[in-house]
């Protein structure tokens, strides 16, 4: 078996324009629009809502997570600092709790963490719909 490894690759114009002609009849993708939308068409656009959830078992130390104040008007912990700017625009949940998370074991209770769902890893057990399944079917 012999291994050919071009070490000069040769593109001839006709080569080329017919790639550029196959590339221009493309039909316009709108999953593109906004690489190529102006700034103030941008702008005029509703920002999409967002959810974002963090289980803090693994890694967070959580008092530098979770402020120790409630309400808006909390000073920002180490790892809620970058955020400054965006401050207005997300909430901040702390000490919630499942009550019924006797498991198999205390890892199993990390699959339930958005539903609450009883009993995780036991025979039987059956998870159910999840916090950001709900949110998205009520909020969009």
């Amino acid at each position: 078996m012999s291994l050919h490894i071009a070490t000069k690759c040769h593109l001839s114009r006709r080569a080329l324009l017919r790639g550029a002609g196959a590339t221009l009849s493309l039909p316009f993708l709108e999953a593109m629009l906004p690489a190529f939308a102006t700034r103030a068409q941008a702008a005029a656009t509703e920002s999409p809502r967002r959810f974002v959830a963090m289980c803090a078992t693994l890694g967070f130390h959580t008092p530098f997570l979770f402020p120790e104040e409630t309400g808006a008007d909390y000073a920002l912990t180490p790892y809620l600092e970058p955020l400054k700017d965006l401050r207005g625009d997300f909430s901040v949940v702390s000490g919630l709790a499942h009550a019924e998370q006797s498991g198999a074991n205390g890892h199993t209770s990390e699959m339930t963490w958005l539903t609450s769902a009883k009993h995780p890893g036991l025979a039987g057990f059956k998870n159910t719909v999840s916090l950001d399944q709900l949110i998205a079917e009520k909020v969009g």
